[in-house]
């Protein structure tokens, strides 16, 4: 099985290819329609910015506040006034960009 980390690299690899896919033709057919091989690096690159937003990154910030590392999000009073009362949020991902959260340091 391959890993995420695995999975983006070979995304990224593509990227480079079909960029240089384009070269090629752009070199030796300047007027050739290179429209579908860019689509091909749009959805190739959504694809690697999913797979990224699935694995954690460390938030900044404290108890106090919390920033997402990816949009800059700042995350409401995590266990702050929630903690009084025996309870205390954490976000697994930034609510504003979906980014997977992790607060280890």
């Amino acid at each position: 099985m391959i890993t995420k980390q695995e999975a983006i690299e070979e995304l990224q690899t593509q990227i480079l290819m079909y960029e240089g896919i384009i070269a090629h033709i752009q070199h030796y057919k300047p007027d050739a329609d290179i429209s579908y091989f860019e689509r091909k690096i749009e959805v190739v690159i959504l694809s690697k910015l999913a797979l990224e937003s699935q694995m954690p990154r460390r938030a900044d910030g404290d108890k106090e506040c919390y920033v997402c590392p990816a949009c800059g999000y700042e995350f409401p009073d995590i266990g702050g006034v929630n903690e009084s009362y025996g309870e205390s949020e954490t976000y697994k991902f930034c609510p504003e960009c979906g980014q997977a959260i992790s607060y280890d340091e």
